[in-house]
């Protein structure tokens, strides 16, 4: 008969820890191992990702995710197993989302551009601008217009009939 928890913390062992604990109390280490902006007093990245290879992704919810998806929850975006390159060592990275805020969109405007002045329409291009046929104008975020000294090329806008 197996000795219960109880005896085996009396005779100077530990009962065994579950995974989640395990995790926990190695999280208390990792600012020791993990300073200044994430890199490792050595120099060497814990999981060097750039080298080795995605073997799989998979997403919360999918089977081989449920304990991270416990552990992170909405955070966690996605699961990857990578190995090294002689398939010795895998790895299980995750993503996370980690802040969330209002994106801030740039205003658009609608400028024209001379049909003979190319540069100016490969630079607005390069800058994001998009051709409007049904307008015949030019659509472009506000800087950028900015940025050009297209503004004063601004078309009249047709009045409501």
């Amino acid at each position: 008969m197996a000795p219960s928890a109880t005896k085996r913390k009396a005779q100077g062992r530990q009962a065994p820890r579950s995974a989640e604990q395990a995790w926990i109390d190695e999280a208390e280490h990792w600012p020791q191992v993990l300073v200044q902006g994430d890199v490792r007093p050595d120099s060497r990245p814990l999981c060097p990702v750039d080298t080795h290879q995605v073997i799989k992704r998979l997403k919360p919810g999918q089977a081989g995710t449920h304990g991270l998806a416990r552990r992170f929850g909405p955070a966690l975006v996605c699961v990857r197993y990578r190995e090294n390159d002689a398939g010795t060592t895998r790895f299980t990275t995750i993503e996370l989302v980690v802040a969330q805020r209002p994106a801030r969109r740039q205003p658009l405007v609608r400028v024209q551009i001379r049909y003979d002045d190319a540069a100016t329409r490969r630079q607005a291009l390069a800058l994001g601008a998009k051709w409007d046929e049904s307008e015949r104008t030019w659509r472009m975020p506000r800087r950028a217009a900015i940025q050009l000294g297209l503004l004063t090329n601004r078309p009249k806008t047709k009045a409501a009939k």
